[in-house]
């Protein structure tokens, strides 16, 4: 019995059954979302940190803005993640430029060259694997030192093993960045199994509570709540949103609140007694839990 064409056979029949699903995982979760990232700079190596931080609407087009961080007290850049979750492709762009790359790219087959990332490139697909439900796609090309070296890979929900929109030639950072871990939903989600690499997360630094408001700046209340809850906001210098979800993570309503405001009242008027709330603005990214009395 041939049992390497069995087993080509129920690879194909995976991504078939995947295909006809035409879903794959999103880089973002909407809860809460933060990467790790080593870069090499002048002065040394450094741990970068990269947090997603809301969505906004360009020409009617859905774009994820993540924040990057060296400093926790302040991001160095906000940049734009476009996704489509029926090809398994991401690109990047800035804020002021229209122009996208492509960083993402889960059709891509054994055989085929990916030249995106040009100081790699061209990069050739040696392997494509579904593990833990997620697409694996192995290039043969290496990037880093030579005594850390790392090869080149595409992985569902996650991102690349250079980072998200991380390399030298597009996106921040500096030389030679190395995706060390993810999280979502204040979870470790993926971590860098490279033997220099692998303990090298710094789960505190991935928190979104970078962007938190402190307690002289929000007040919520009550919580327990019966009905209604207020937000009670001091000097708001920038308009926001605020965002409801069930503990599934599905977005139950989201309401824009203008710069100045002070006073917010919510009404829950679905049936979860336990939500979570997320506030967002350029430079804000809060979240908290409310339980319904």
């Amino acid at each position: 019995m041939n049992y390497s064409k069995i087993n080509t056979l129920i690879f194909i029949v995976l991504c078939l059954s995947k295909s006809s699903i035409a879903q794959y995982e999103s880089l973002f979760d909407p809860v809460q979302t933060s990467w790790n990232v080593k870069t090499s700079q002048l002065f040394g190596p450094i741990r970068d940190s990269l947090v997603y931080t809301g969505d906004t609407l360009i020409s009617s087009i859905l774009y994820r803005k993540v924040a990057y961080y060296r400093d926790p007290s302040s991001p160095l850049a906000t940049f734009l993640i476009r996704e489509d979750l029926v090809l398994g492709k991401a690109w990047y762009r800035l804020i002021d430029n229209p122009l996208e790359t492509q960083i993402y790219d889960l059709t891509l087959n054994v055989g085929d060259t990916y030249t995106e990332v040009t100081n790699l490139g061209p990069c050739q697909v040696i392997s494509k694997e579904i593990i833990n439900n997620k697409t694996h796609i192995l290039f043969d090309c290496y990037y880093g030192n030579q005594s850390d070296s790392v090869q080149f890979e595409m992985i569902e929900g996650v991102g690349t093993t250079l980072g998200i929109a991380f390399s030298a030639v597009v996106g921040p950072g500096g030389i030679d960045p190395v995706f060390l871990c993810q999280t979502k939903k204040d979870t470790l989600h993926f971590m860098n199994n490279h033997p220099i690499y692998a303990n090298n997360c710094d789960l505190e630094f991935l928190d979104i509570s970078i962007l938190a408001l402190s307690k002289d700046q929000l007040s919520v209340y009550p919580n327990p709540y019966s009905e209604f809850v207020t937000f009670k906001f001091t000097d708001l210098k920038e308009r926001i949103n605020i965002r409801f979800f069930n503990l599934e993570g599905k977005i139950l309503d989201d309401v824009q609140i203008p710069f100045g405001t002070q006073l917010f009242e919510w009404k829950n008027n679905s049936d979860q007694s336990v939500l979570i709330y997320e506030i967002v603005g350029e430079l804000i990214n809060h979240r908290g839990k409310l339980i319904k009395n």
